[in-house]
């Protein structure tokens, strides 16, 4: 059986604004003073409010490998989420509370759910009765690895973190039936860097030098299916 598969990435932007407050003083149409003096305040007022602005902007452009929390303390098939311990070598039921059903996605045995805010993606697979969890895709930011990587990592972080990938990238084939070379693969859809830990598979896509996804795959339940 041919299986679809997750496809695209989520891209998600932050963006941050800056509230200001002001205040204003009340005083009388005769006191010429009062309203000078009001006046130079606001000239020397109005460029500090600019550079701060201007330093916020500069500061917002620049992306972040650092994760929300640290997750040095579990193990390298987990990772934490609102709060919560997940794994891909979990039974489906321990993500129940997480999962928003309204975005569930049916295929025959196939199954793809998703939580609310889209960060986090479970691919499950039937065989015999039993739903068997087979890949979780992160696509968002503040969820991180037990190395703490998360979505927006540097390249560089995530081979100082897990070394030189230990896989092959898998290979693509275009329209013609034609294997893509590696330089077409990364500029078209990212650079896989893949990391066979045993249980389980760890898979970083980098677009532009970050990371733009983290999957983790069950390899027990991965390796029950054949795949094409």
């Amino acid at each position: 059986m041919k299986k679809k598969t997750i496809a695209g990435i989520i891209a998600t932007t932050m963006v941050l604004s800056l509230a200001g407050c002001s205040s204003s003083a009340s005083s009388s149409a005769n006191d010429a003073s009062t309203e000078i003096s009001s006046q130079e305040e606001n000239i020397e007022e109005g460029p500090a409010e600019a550079d701060i602005e201007e330093e916020s902007e500069e500061e917002s452009d620049e992306p972040s490998s650092e994760p929300v929390v640290d997750n040095s303390d579990l193990q390298d098939d987990q990772f934490r989420y609102d709060g919560k311990v997940f794994s891909v070598m979990d039974d489906v039921n321990a993500f129940a509370e997480i999962i928003d059903d309204s975005k569930t996605e049916n295929y025959e045995e196939q199954t793809f759910y998703h939580t609310e805010d889209g960060l986090v993606s479970l691919e499950t697979l039937e065989k015999d009765g039993t739903e068997l969890p087979i890949i979780i895709i992160i696509t968002g930011g503040g969820v991180a690895t037990n190395r703490n990587i998360s979505v927006g990592s540097f390249r560089d972080d995530v081979i100082a973190a897990y070394g030189e990938p230990n896989v092959e990238p898998t290979k693509v084939y275009g329209p013609d039936n034609k294997e893509l070379s590696r330089e077409e693969v990364i500029e078209r859809y990212g650079e896989e860097l893949i990391y066979d830990l045993g249980d389980i598979t760890i898979t970083f896509i980098v677009t532009d030098g970050l990371v733009s996804s983290i999957s983790y795959t069950n390899n027990a339940n991965h390796d029950q299916f054949s795949w094409s």
